[in-house]
């Protein structure tokens, strides 16, 4: 008899993997000694029961699948008609996008996201010559804010209690107006994040 200690095999606690929940859904072929048995759902690592064969009926393990509470958006490649560019290295901080210094200077990313309520933070450089951000949140202006400093520095700014439904949001940053102080409508985003902060 081979110890468990010396067994080649792993045990495995489910019985199918799926890539996502319209592959699971899309399963057939069960039969009835398949009820109870657990099937992995690889986009949000979550498990699932089959409580019925006909028809085929699935049930989370432990609840609900786990929804990420922090989204990235500063990586993704802005849509086509953005009109911010992509540069490497501004000021030390690393890659960002950049506005070219004309006034509507606009860049747009879509998001999917989870139904609930968001905070959206952004992180960029104030400056001599930077313009007004004005934020837009599927579509409606959620609020701004003022890149104008009289050096360069690196501030981070957030606008909260932004609601959404679910399915493929657009996150505009447009530069709107400027400072008096202000000599142009540049602008340096560093990052966005997109915070889930309830249900």
């Amino acid at each position: 008899m081979t110890k468990h200690s010396e067994a080649s095999l792993v045990h495995v606690p489910y019985s199918w993997t799926y890539d996502d929940a319209t592959d699971r859904e899309a399963a057939t072929g069960f039969v009835a000694a398949d009820v109870g048995k657990l099937a992995r759902q690889l986009d949000d690592n979550s498990l699932w029961m089959l409580t019925d064969d006909s028809p085929e009926t699935w049930v989370a393990v432990g609840g609900a699948p786990y929804i990420p509470t922090m989204y990235h958006v500063h990586l993704f490649t802005p849509d086509a008609n953005t009109s911010f560019s992509n540069i490497g290295s501004p000021d030390t901080q690393g890659h960002a996008y950049y506005s070219t210094g004309t006034l509507n200077n606009e860049a747009t990313w879509n998001v999917n996201l989870p139904s609930g309520t968001y905070k959206i933070v952004v992180r960029h450089s104030k400056g001599i010559n930077r313009g007004i951000y004005h934020v837009y949140f599927d579509g409606a202006d959620e609020g701004n804010f003022d890149g104008y400093n009289g050096s360069t520095t690196f501030v981070i700014n957030s606008i909260t209690g932004l609601a959404w439904a679910g399915g493929v949001v657009a996150i505009k940053v447009k530069m709107e107006a400027k400072n008096g102080s202000s000599s142009d409508y540049f602008g340096v985003l560093y990052d966005i994040y997109l915070v889930r902060t309830g249900d």
